[in-house]
């Protein structure tokens, strides 16, 4: 079913790049192996100093996490040699650092 057409410049621009990807035959579909929970929240990227603290490089957009991963957004590209982790501060109201593997 087509969506109504949006006013919003950034939203019409989304839609014609996911319909671009949705015709490519070298563009992979969709598989989950576990629900996913979406929900849009800010969380810091950071990795582990020698001493065991952890060292903010720069904070991202988290849209939705399952037990597979985390989708986040951030305008930092980070290096996929060295581990990342994501703090949930902001969640659960303390530190909660768990390592990720960017990709």
């Amino acid at each position: 079913m087509p969506q109504p057409r949006s006013n919003d410049p950034l939203r019409r621009a989304i839609s014609k790049l996911v319909l671009g990807l949705e015709k490519r035959e070298d563009v992979r579909r969709e598989r989950r192996r576990y629900n996913r929970q979406p929900f849009e929240l800010p969380v810091k990227f950071c990795t582990k100093t020698i001493d065991g603290h952890y060292q903010t490089l720069c904070v991202a957009w988290a849209s939705d996490l399952s037990m597979g991963g985390i989708s986040c957004l951030t305008e930092q590209p980070l290096d996929p040699e060295y581990t990342i982790y994501v703090n949930f501060e902001e969640l659960l109201g303390h530190t909660c650092c768990i390592p990720i593997k960017v990709w």
